[in-house]
Order: C-alpha cells, then structure tokens, then sequence
C-alpha cells in the first residue's frame, strides 16, 4: 500500500499538460499496479499495450519456421 501511494503522488504531478502522451516501459512480468495507477489517475482517451500488437507464440514460430 505505501509503495502505491508514493507511486500515485508522484504520478499526480506529471502531465499537467492539457495535451501529452505518457509512455510506460516496464520489464516482462511486472505487474499492473502500476499501469492501473495510471490509468485511474489520468482516465487516458486511449492505451496502447505493446504486447497487444505483437504476433501470438505460435504464429511467430510458423512465421520464423524456415529461418
């Protein structure tokens, strides 16, 4: 819970912007602690998840096959 309230006081000071893009890069398997934080604090018009538009497992091994 601490770690959760110093997180969200320090994001509660970015982008007092009108208009701004906020970009997150976290390591694989880092929870989403932090992007929900985000997202209740700056109700975003939109997200854009990188592993969301990345090919699944097995089509990219169909893909890579004969390489």
């Amino acid at each position: 819970m601490y770690r959760q309230n110093r997180n969200k006081k320090y994001l509660e000071n970015l982008g007092q912007e009108e208009n701004y893009c906020l970009t997150v890069d976290c390591y694989p398997g880092v929870d989403d602690e932090i992007f929900d934080l985000i997202k209740e604090i700056y109700k975003p018009d939109f997200v854009i998840k990188s592993e969301d538009v990345f090919y699944e497992k097995d089509e990219l091994n169909k893909m890579m096959k004969p390489f």
